[in-house]
């Protein structure tokens, strides 16, 4: 496989000689107060990356959310699960395909993900419009 040299790609020889490509990938999550709120006020575990069918239209749109929730849920030992924000381009490189990407801005656009400016870079936190939209059920 021929591969441009990009930021974040670093290559290691194994003990057969044979090269190795290690790339760079969710290099951090960030964690503000809405998601501190909304990872007490809904059943996280839920978030499993499941296709929950709702009313986002193309089933490639239900999979892409049932995907981000899925990543976005961390679990921690100290925390339990809890929903995180990751950067743009970082997601945009999950989902793979372009139109994901154009999904990802729409989801933005319609409320479902926000977009907020950290240390200059763009992360994306879901919303509680994204969960009651796949029926992530609210804790009791």
């Amino acid at each position: 496989m021929f591969e441009k040299p990009t930021q974040g790609v670093e290559r290691w020889i194994d003990e057969k000689g044979q090269t190795i490509i290690v790339k760079s990938f969710f290099s951090k999550f960030y964690i503000d107060p809405e998601m501190e709120r909304l990872s007490r006020d809904y059943n996280i575990w839920e978030c499993d990356g499941k296709i929950r069918y709702s009313s986002l239209g193309k089933g490639e749109k239900e999979h892409l959310a049932a995907r981000i929730l899925g990543l976005v849920r961390v679990v921690s030992d100290s925390d339990g699960p809890r929903l995180v924000g990751i950067k743009k381009n970082e997601l945009e490189m999950f989902a793979g395909r372009s139109y994901e990407d154009w999904f990802i801005n729409g989801f933005v656009e319609y409320g479902f993900l926000r977009e907020k400016l950290i240390k200059g870079e763009l992360v994306l936190f879901p919303t509680e419009k994204l969960l009651e939209n796949q029926r992530i059920s609210k804790r009791k």
